[in-house]
């Protein structure tokens, strides 16, 4: 399962705190991951392969990688923090480039380098303001930077341990970026294959070739199911019509909205809407 950013996620990094038992199913995104483990314990798989991580540890995930993870203790908490191109520019590429086999850092050890306990104290800054983030924006910006600047130093003398078939499906990622940004941009606007091919002046039969071959899914598939997950955000977090909700996610025909809507969730929009806000998510956010 590919995943994008939805809605919500305004600023160019996003990070999730996961309470207790969770479990986030296998999927890959272009974002280069961090999963930090401050409570408990959480099992990670990445490319089949299994991380158990204590607190203190920080696992590295990278761009274009399988993985899923989990909550294994009742007390475990973890945070996620997923950065691409967008925030760190042509940094993104060397980092991608930096990420070895060793892709675990033990953060707790009192006896580790100055760096490693820099490296924890930003992390433990976002754990402690992700509910109050957009108050504290330029405070969690702080932390990201520095957090960054502090592994960046760390991977620049890692070698390149990155498999040849994952390598050249990140480039085959890159290469379709473009198109990807430009669906971000434009869904709520009619538009047709024809122009999301012309982003990269790919021959239409071409595009959908290495489209599907990337992200699994064809052009159409993909630009649909990013206007039902973005439904999906403002259906939880608003009370605009569902009618409303459908032109603003560039499926203005309501019976065509709630039938494709439905398509991908198994739920109508309406009845998506009060599950979504029956949620313990939803419920904290409203007392935010």
């Amino acid at each position: 399962m590919f995943h994008q950013k939805g809605y919500e996620d305004c600023v160019p990094y996003l990070y999730t705190v996961h309470p207790g038992k969770f479990t986030y199913p296998s999927h890959w995104h272009i974002e280069i991951e961090f999963c930090y483990c401050f409570q408990g314990s959480i099992l990670c798989t990445v490319s089949d392969i299994r991380y158990p991580l204590q607190a203190g540890d920080l696992l590295i995930i990278n761009s274009c990688e399988g993985h899923e993870y989990q909550g294994i203790s009742e007390d475990a908490r973890g945070l996620s923090l997923k950065l691409g191109h967008e925030f760190l520019g042509d940094e993104f590429y060397t980092l991608a480039s930096g990420v070895s086999s060793e892709r675990i850092l033990h953060l707790q050890d009192p006896v580790l380098p100055m760096k490693y306990h820099c490296i924890r104290e930003q992390l433990d800054i976002l754990t402690e303001y992700h509910p109050k983030r957009n108050r504290n924006r330029w405070l969690v910006y702080s932390a990201i930077y520095r957090f960054m600047h502090e592994v960046r130093h760390l991977l620049a003398f890692e070698k390149n341990a990155v498999p040849l078939g994952l390598e050249n499906k990140r480039k085959q990622v890159y290469s379709i970026l473009d198109a990807v940004s430009y669906i971000s941009q434009h869904y709520t606007e009619k538009i047709t294959l024809e122009d999301i091919a012309a982003v990269q002046k790919y021959e239409i039969s071409s595009f959908c070739r290495l489209f599907r071959t990337v992200m699994g899914v064809t052009p159409h598939s993909y630009l649909l199911q990013y206007r039902i997950k973005n439904a999906q955000k403002l259906l939880a977090a608003t009370d605009l019509p569902i009618n409303r909700i459908g032109e603003e996610c560039g499926i203005p025909d309501a019976k065509s909205f709630s039938r494709i809507f439905k398509q991908y969730t198994d739920k109508t929009p309406s009845q998506y809407r009060t599950w979504a806000r029956l949620q313990p998510e939803y419920e904290q956010q409203q007392k935010q």
